[in-house]
């Protein structure tokens, strides 16, 4: 009898998770990312259309836009600088990370054991630079990846990733993981 009500509570978990998946899939909104450089100003056009951030977490924005292709348009006030990028977003999973202007690159760090595993307190250690994101060009948010600390959750299951993409300027991206480290601040 018990195992018999624990398939049943694994299948209805197994078929409300698909329920989920699919209609997020089909119906859900893909975000859009984007890291406001230090001292910048930026305004978001999607099809020539202001957009709103739908959150926002210090200086990293998030759009909900709607599938499709789209032509989205980052000007900096400040500085005057103006990034255009082509985008097609394919279902409500994905998630593309938008450089601001020309020289913005990114490199993702494995924090997991720097952040989570470490005894005392802070970073004994630098994390880990898992990848380099050059080219100024949108790409795909990896899974289990956070764009500032302040999102980062609080507890982490020993073995789980959690990683942390930082905006580093593209003459950077070249150096050494300790230089590009350096560059982010760790």
């Amino acid at each position: 009898m018990a195992s018999n009500i624990r398939l049943l509570l694994v299948g209805g978990a197994i078929v409300v998770g698909g329920i989920y998946a699919g209609t997020r899939y089909f119906f859900g909104k893909p975000s859009l990312h984007l890291v406001a450089p230090e001292g910048s100003s930026l305004e978001v056009s999607v099809d020539g259309q202001l957009l709103a951030p739908t959150k926002t977490t210090e200086n990293h924005f998030t759009f909900e836009v709607q599938k499709g292709a789209h032509l989205v348009d980052i000007t900096d006030s400040v500085s005057g600088t103006n990034r255009k990028h082509q985008v097609s977003l394919s279902n409500g999973f994905t998630e593309l990370v938008l450089p601001a202007n020309d020289q913005q690159c990114f490199a993702r760090f494995d924090v997991a054991k720097a952040m989570y595993e470490q005894k005392g307190s802070g970073m004994e250690q630098p994390p880990a630079l898992k990848e380099r994101y050059a080219g100024a060009t949108p790409f795909e948010l990896p899974s289990s990846t956070w764009l500032t600390i302040k999102e980062l959750p609080e507890r982490l299951k020993k073995g789980n990733p959690a990683n942390l993409l930082l905006p580093v300027d593209c003459s950077a991206l070249a150096g050494s993981p300790e230089q590009i480290s350096a560059a982010v601040g760790f």
